[in-house]
């Protein structure tokens, strides 16, 4: 049997982990979700693997980051999938979720560089680089 280290797999899924954090930079709290590119919306998806959600608008249109970000700031209709749970261990309620727990984790955004496999494990040589977003405002 091959080694899965060892073995590429590319489905041609792009998809990007994506760090969201709170305004407080002293509180090292996050939460990471992945950014999926959906070819058919032309744009990329909200999807949560710890929770096993992805978020819709009124419509039944799947969100992006930034979308779910813009909706929660204007109070515009957002969906969560149903069958949303915790590590499939209990359910992932609306309320908490997108209001308390995600609503403050849509401030600050670090990305990786790259997108693969392997690319965040420390080794010497290797350089791993992140995208930030930081608001003007983030270290006030």
């Amino acid at each position: 049997m091959n080694n899965p280290d060892s073995i590429n797999f590319n489905l041609g899924i792009k998809s990007r982990l994506v760090t969201c954090m709170p305004k407080d930079s002293i509180v090292m709290e996050c939460h990471v979700i992945n950014m999926v590119y959906s070819n058919d919306l032309k744009k990329w998806i909200w999807i949560d693997p710890t929770h096993d959600t992805y978020i819709l608008d009124k419509t039944g249109t799947l969100l992006s980051v930034e979308e779910v970000r813009k909706k929660l700031i204007n109070n515009e209709t957002l969906i969560l999938n149903p069958d949303a749970n915790w590590n499939n261990r209990s359910s992932t309620l609306k309320g908490y979720y997108l209001y308390e727990y995600m609503a403050k984790n849509l401030f600050r955004f670090s990305c990786p560089l790259r997108s693969e496999y392997d690319y965040e494990t420390k080794l010497s040589n290797k350089i791993i680089e992140y995208v930030n977003l930081l608001p003007l405002d983030a270290y006030q």
